[in-house]
């Protein structure tokens, strides 16, 4: 049995592209968020920058580097007003 499959005349071998997602890294930006780690581990912080390996986040008023390999999840924050 053929593993490949069979493209019939008038159709084009290229795939539809998945709908993209509504919530990028992006939207996070500026945005008070939990980061919660691999180990278990988690903190809040306002997510200051992106990059392809790392993000940057402000932690008591300190920014810092954190590789997004060691992250499980991002979540915002919900802005309560009284806090």
């Amino acid at each position: 049995m053929d593993a490949h499959p069979v493209i019939k005349q008038g159709q084009s071998g290229h795939r539809e592209k998945p709908p993209k997602p509504k919530h990028t890294e992006k939207s996070f930006v500026g945005k008070k968020v939990l980061i919660q780690f691999l180990d278990g581990s988690s903190f809040t912080g306002t997510l200051l920058e992106l990059h392809t390996y790392t993000l940057a986040v402000e932690i008591d008023g300190k920014p810092i580097l954190i590789y997004k390999h060691a992250i499980k999840t991002i979540e915002e924050v919900p802005f309560l007003p009284n806090s």
